[in-house]
């Protein structure tokens, strides 16, 4: 059985379009054992209700502590499936993907994979901007073995068991931090160069996201604390967290050497900055003192917060 888990948050018609392209995808890939489990974190809007209006789908609320890896984990809990699809709510999944990774006793060509979605980037007011592709379809594009998942993947049920399912102590990258955890294992992400889902997301650039950039850079900073002996996360890290990595050693330096090591780190935060606010909506002021705050964040982070497992608390609902 492939068990679908969506999971989201004040999605409205996004997660209209979600769970009807799941019911597309079950009728035109011929799918003929599975269910469909949504879990909801507290929506204010009328994402329940929406969901509620599909009478094949299993609604679930959480009613204590929310995030992805909460709602995930209560999916699977709830599952039924040895094969897990999970899907977030602001996903329109595509037909053809799970007939070509599936054999004829329904089992997964390999137990951890996830496909190519593309970004369908709106406004703050949810007029429609641009497609973004995240990567350009070809006859030459290959698979390839990746640790990052997204919100977007199937999992064989006991390999999901095997490491726990996600660790919920992780407000933000979840996803990341298990697909670290099965490379450890031997088992990293599978994608296959086939457009599985449209993604509907404001632009990862919105000014309407610039609140979440401590949350980003607290959760970044414990995710870099537990994986900082993962070979295979250095890279990532020293790519994304480059700035608070150059404030750290630049604070050391200049505690015991000299104070013009500081020079150097606000050189590296100037251009930095630059770049940011060539791709975003916040100007180069704003850009810069966003930076700094979340470099500073970062490296309290990392020494000092250490978050507790949270409990799943939850109910069902009842069409």
């Amino acid at each position: 059985m492939i068990s679908f888990i969506v999971i989201g948050k004040n999605e409205g018609w996004r997660l209209t379009k979600c769970l009807t392209s799941i019911n597309t995808v079950i009728k035109e890939d011929g799918i003929t054992d599975y269910e469909i489990i949504y879990v909801d974190s507290k929506s204010t809007d009328d994402s329940v209700e929406r969901a509620l209006c599909f009478k094949d789908v299993q609604v679930y609320e959480i009613t204590g502590e929310c995030n992805a890896a909460i709602a995930r984990n209560i999916g699977a809990l709830e599952a039924k499936g040895d094969i897990l699809f999970f899907i977030d709510g602001d996903m329109e999944v595509l037909p053809g993907f799970l007939p070509s990774v599936m054999t004829s006793n329904n089992k997964l060509l390999y137990p951890f994979m996830s496909g190519i979605f593309e970004d369908y980037i709106y406004d703050e007011n949810w007029n429609f901007i641009e497609i973004q592709k995240r990567l350009k379809i070809s006859e030459t594009l290959k698979d390839r073995f990746e640790t990052t998942t997204g919100g977007l993947f199937i999992i064989e049920s006991s390999l999901w068991k095997s490491v726990g399912g996600m660790d919920n102590r992780l407000v933000r990258s979840q996803d990341f931090d298990l697909g670290l955890r099965l490379s450890n294992k031997g088992i990293p992400l599978l994608r296959k160069p086939f457009l599985l889902a449209l993604h509907h997301t404001l632009s990862y650039f919105n000014v309407v996201r610039k609140n979440s950039y401590a949350t980003y850079s607290v959760y970044s900073a414990i995710l870099a604390r537990k994986n900082i002996m993962n070979k295979k996360f250095i890279h990532h890290f020293i790519r994304t967290d480059y700035s608070a990595i150059i404030l750290f050693f630049s604070l050391f330096f200049s505690i015991i050497i000299s104070p013009f090591f500081m020079f150097f780190y606000s050189l590296i935060c100037l251009l930095r900055s630059y770049k940011i606010y060539s791709k975003s909506q916040l100007n180069y002021f704003n850009s810069f003192w966003i930076l700094l705050c979340r470099d500073v964040i970062f490296i309290l982070a990392f020494f000092s917060i250490y978050p507790k497992m949270s409990k799943m608390e939850y109910e069902k609902f009842s069409s």
